[in-house]
């Protein structure tokens, strides 16, 4: 993968975990700064507003755990089915089907492409 398809790919994911691009920072969408403070949230939304004050940051879906399984939650949540076995992952659609199955080299690759497949899909 070239670092435009992760750039490309990690946006998409961003948008479905309720994040959108001002330009320089990842911002909630839908978040007071209130409750990006609670100590529940998930890590990506978590990382933007750490310690009181903006950061800017690069999403890593597609390199850090902490950040991707939160996103097959998210899947999960929205009615997508994730079966991963071995270095392969599958997302069934909600509405029936097969939507991805990926088969790569490292299993973290296999689970970013299926989870960017699904949140573009999901847009």
């Amino acid at each position: 993968m070239t670092a435009k398809e992760y750039a490309d790919g990690n946006i998409a994911i961003a948008k479905l975990m309720g994040l959108y691009f001002n330009g320089k920072y990842y911002e909630p969408i839908t978040r007071t700064e209130e409750e990006i403070e609670d100590k529940r949230l998930d890590i990506d939304v978590y990382a933007i507003f750490y310690g009181g004050k903006r950061k800017q940051i690069t999403p890593q879906y597609h390199e850090m755990w902490a950040w991707l399984m939160p996103v097959v939650e998210k899947i999960e949540s929205l009615g997508g089915i994730v079966t991963i076995r071995g270095n392969t992952c599958e997302v069934q659609f909600k509405f029936g089907g097969i939507g991805n199955h990926s088969v790569f080299e490292k299993k973290i690759d296999a689970i970013w492409n299926a989870c960017v497949e699904y949140a573009k899909w999901y847009k």
